[in-house]
This record gives structure tokens, C-alpha cells and sequence, in this order.
């Protein structure tokens, strides 16, 4: 697939890695700018950054797996 710029970054695009200020805590960078997230702006400063906890799930809907029960053989295929 082409795109029609395929230098084009979403700016939807956050990369997540560890907090510099809290080790056991994440911080957001923007894949577009390569600026960190803050609660109301961002920074370029990785110090600055906010940071991020992710908390398990206690009670949520179990999702099925996929299954595996296609048939027929794969072909190729282009798309327009």
C-alpha cells in the first residue's frame, strides 16, 4: 500500500516508555513532534513529561479469541 505521503506521521501517534522522573510510571511522546505529554500542553523536556500508571482490569467482559475455522484456500489479491 502507497500512500500518498509516506513520510506523513499522525499526530494520533504516541510512543510509550518509562517515566524519567517515576521509573515504575510511563510517559507519552508524540511520535509526530517528539514532544512528551503534559496534562494540558506538551514538553520537549522528558523530566517534564506527565506521567502514566495503567491499572489492570478487575471486572471486565472476557473476549473470545478468534477462531480458526476459515476455509478455502488464500489468493492474492490487489487492492485499488
Amino acid at each position: 500500500m502507497k500512500l500518498l505521503d509516506d513520510t506523513f506521521v499522525s499526530p494520533a501517534e504516541w510512543e510509550v516508555s518509562v517515566s524519567l522522573t517515576h521509573p515504575e510510571r510511563l510517559a507519552l511522546r508524540s511520535r509526530r513532534t517528539g514532544r512528551f505529554h503534559q496534562r494540558s500542553r506538551t514538553t520537549a523536556d522528558p523530566e517534564q513529561a506527565g506521567v502514566l500508571t495503567l491499572y489492570p482490569a478487575e471486572a471486565g467482559t472476557a473476549f473470545p479469541e478468534m477462531t480458526l475455522d476459515a476455509t478455502g484456500e488464500p489468493y492474492a489479491r490487489h487492492l485499488r
